[in-house]
């Protein structure tokens, strides 16, 4: 009996916040990952490219707003660049929120700002930031 007792002694909250810190220093180097101790945080590969796709998914929504922030000007020719090339990223996205939501009182869009907020949760969701 007395040789069970020191090995069932609980560590101390110092001794647990070392070994954690060993364990994620010699493991960091074997998955690849980078890691932030003071916000105990994960960085591996495949968050690394959520949050590149985030990023992306981001840029898109700017260039997004501005094909919008177009449509209100009428002597716009969407038939020259830089127009078209804007047109043809912006439109196949805008039209399939089109095709599904029809317009409310035959004149307001409403598809775009489902457009948005589906963007915007995939970026929340990407990034795994509270809402």
């Amino acid at each position: 009996m007395n040789c069970l007792q020191g090995v069932c002694k609980m560590p101390k909250q110092n001794q647990l916040l070392g070994l954690q810190e060993n364990v994620i220093r010699s493991t960091r180097p074997l998955c690849f990952a980078a890691v932030k101790i003071h916000r105990q945080q994960l960085h591996t590969p495949w968050t690394i490219m959520a949050s590149g796709l985030a990023k992306c998914i981001e840029v898109y929504m700017a260039v997004l707003a501005i094909r919008c922030a177009l449509g209100y000007f009428p002597n716009v020719e969407w038939n020259c660049q830089p127009y078209s090339g804007l047109r043809d990223i912006c439109d196949p996205f805008l039209l399939l929120f089109q095709n599904i939501i029809p317009p409310v009182f035959d004149s307001l869009d409403l598809s775009l700002s489902v457009g948005f907020l589906v963007l915007t949760v995939l970026v929340e969701i990407l990034t795994l930031r509270p809402f």
